[in-house]
């Protein structure tokens, strides 16, 4: 790697193959902000050389990120966000930097243990994505922000509660089917809430009145979301919310 000016502070990187002599040139730098694209050979204790001063790390399309990266990730990290963890264990996720306050990660190959685990961190914004494992997890209290991707109906199955402060939830490309006020734990949404995103759900969306929705939420947005079919068990007696109902309920 090539010299770089002793004032960086934020800088990304798009590369197929990665030494340890390509990074130890970071750690003279007073970098704030790193992201890594497509790094393949980014494993082990290569993150020894990530400058201590780094508040944000992003590490995306690296596959071979293991627990041994993890656990030299600089202690003064804030913010964290990969998207590959074939080879990361609950071990990793219990050597994260203490200090985390937002984290986004692909759970494809975490366990109920690995989340849970999450609950020691300070975390304000958490975005797992791809989780499909069985049995209850529990999600970190502190909680601001929470997002929910391609874990399909495991999300009704496995989260009992929502984080008592919550104030933004996305709900993204999952089988969440019918979303009842009612019946469902997942949205007993808390009166924190301030914004609501339903996206490219397959879900009929059920809201027998809008009283039912947090007195102070300010954006609802509902995109792209698919009902099951009209015989499904599921949606029988389950009126789709729709802008119509919900101005004539408002009337």
């Amino acid at each position: 790697m090539q010299q770089l000016p002793n004032s960086l502070e934020n800088l990304s990187l798009d590369c197929f193959t990665l030494s340890d002599s390509d990074l130890s040139p970071l750690k003279k730098l007073p970098l704030k902000k790193l992201n890594l694209f497509d790094c393949d050979d980014l494993t082990g204790k290569m993150a020894n050389h990530l400058p201590n001063t780094l508040i944000s790390l992003a590490i995306l399309q690296c596959p071979n990120i293991n627990d041994a990266f993890i656990e030299a990730l600089p202690r003064g990290l804030k913010s964290l966000k990969f998207n590959i963890s074939q080879y990361l264990t609950t071990k990793g996720i219990k050597s994260l930097p203490n200090g985390l306050t937002t984290l986004e990660l692909n759970c494809a190959n975490l366990n109920k243990e690995s989340i849970n685990c999450l609950t020691d961190l300070p975390l304000k914004s958490l975005t797992l994505r791809g989780y499909t494992k069985r049995g209850r997890i529990e999600l970190p209290c502190t909680l601001k922000n929470l997002t929910l991707v391609d874990c399909n109906d495991a999300i009704k199955k496995n989260i009992t509660s929502l984080p008592p402060k919550l104030e933004k939830l996305t709900i993204s490309t999952n089988d969440i089917r019918t979303i009842s006020l009612e019946r469902d734990s997942l949205v007993n949404l808390p009166p924190t809430l301030k914004v609501l995103t339903l996206k490219g759900n397959l879900t009929a969306l059920c809201y027998p009145s809008l009283q039912e929705l947090p007195t102070g939420l300010k954006k609802l947005t509902l995109i792209n979301n698919k009902p099951p079919t009209k015989t499904s068990p599921l949606t029988k007696n389950v009126a789709p919310l729709s802008l119509s109902s919900m101005q004539a309920q408002s009337r």
